[in-house]
């Protein structure tokens, strides 16, 4: 045989097997398409059971997963009427114009036609509501979903019923409230934090004021509303302490208080009040005699040293420090 009759012999075997092959094939598809529609019915029928029972949870989740399995627009349809149900309008409407995508106009008119309707419900039970919040850049959540914008006023579209709100801004007490039907316009003015003043003397016993207003003595700390407050500290012996600051809302402000000795006159023996007080504390002691000062280990005292003409008995004296000696 020819190498062209060969050719021909098996062009002639392979036209014989291919019908065969394909018609192996498409029965195989056949029976895999009846078996996914079978599952879809079956997930339908579970979803339309719950459905008649009122159970609307469960019939939307099997109504969604006859859905993965097959796409019929009786499905979708029934996906949005079980969202009306559940009070979520914004999803059915999503739903519906999945729907009339999919949907042919002349085969599917009926149950396009009741879509329309379905539409109609949820537009009508939408609701439109404005926040008017303080401060401006506060974030605004709704069941738990941040709502987009900024500014003053906050506008939303929300399904029927109640939704959980919460208000919350930097520096501030965040609000949580309960949005009830009915309610289309509310005010919120969030208060702001108080911040925390951290005062640290370096003196133990030194008072502080806080704008005028004695507040305690040694280290302390207070809770105040932000705004702008002077420190005033004080000691004996210490020059006073004083520092204007600026406080924010939920911040924490620490001031380290270094006080300073007041500084001493070690050439203090010519003031008449440093002779009247020696006399006067003194009291026997020789003018005559041989007088040496020195600062005490005490800050804020004089100590005097008296020693008479003849190397008699001495004394030493301490000699509170006055201002102005």
């Amino acid at each position: 045989m020819g190498r062209t009759a060969r050719a021909l012999v098996l062009a002639a075997c392979l036209a014989t097997m291919l019908p065969v092959r394909v018609a192996e094939a498409q029965a195989r598809t056949s029976a895999a398409q009846r078996a996914q529609d079978a599952e879809a019915r079956a997930l339908f029928e579970e979803g339309r059971g719950h459905a008649e029972a009122e159970r609307w949870i469960e019939a939307l989740d099997a109504f969604r997963r006859s859905r993965a399995v097959s796409e019929r627009p009786t499905t979708i349809f029934n996906i949005a009427t079980t969202l009306i149900r559940l009070g979520r309008a914004q999803e059915a409407l999503a739903t519906i114009a999945e729907l009339e995508r999919v949907a042919d106009p002349q085969t599917h008119a009926r149950i396009l036609t009741d879509a329309a309707e379905i539409r109609r419900q949820a537009e009508s039970s939408l609701r439109h509501v404005t926040l008017v919040v303080s401060p401006v850049t506060a974030t605004v959540e709704v069941d738990g979903q941040v709502v987009g914008g900024e500014g003053l006023e906050r506008s939303m579209t929300l399904d029927p019923g109640a939704h959980a709100v919460v208000v919350s801004a930097d520096g501030h007490r965040a609000e949580r409230f309960s949005l009830e039907p009915g309610t289309d316009t509310r005010e919120v003015t969030l208060a702001p934090l108080d911040g925390t003043l951290h005062i640290v003397p370096s003196v133990d016993s030194a008072a502080v004021s806080v704008d005028g207003q004695l507040r305690g003595t040694g280290t302390l700390e207070l809770s105040l509303p932000p705004g702008s407050y002077g420190i005033n500290i004080t000691a004996e012996g210490y020059v006073p302490f004083d520092r204007s600051i600026d406080l924010e809302g939920g911040a924490t402000l620490t001031v380290d208080a270094a006080l300073e000795l007041v500084p001493v006159d070690t050439d203090f023996t010519h003031s008449d009040l440093f002779w009247g007080l020696v006399i006067g504390v003194g009291g026997g002691l020789l003018l005559g005699g041989i007088i040496t000062a020195g600062v005490c280990a005490s800050p804020g005292d004089h100590c005097v040293t008296v020693q008479a003409p003849d190397g008699g008995t001495s004394g030493t004296v301490i000699v509170p420090l006055l201002g102005g000696l």
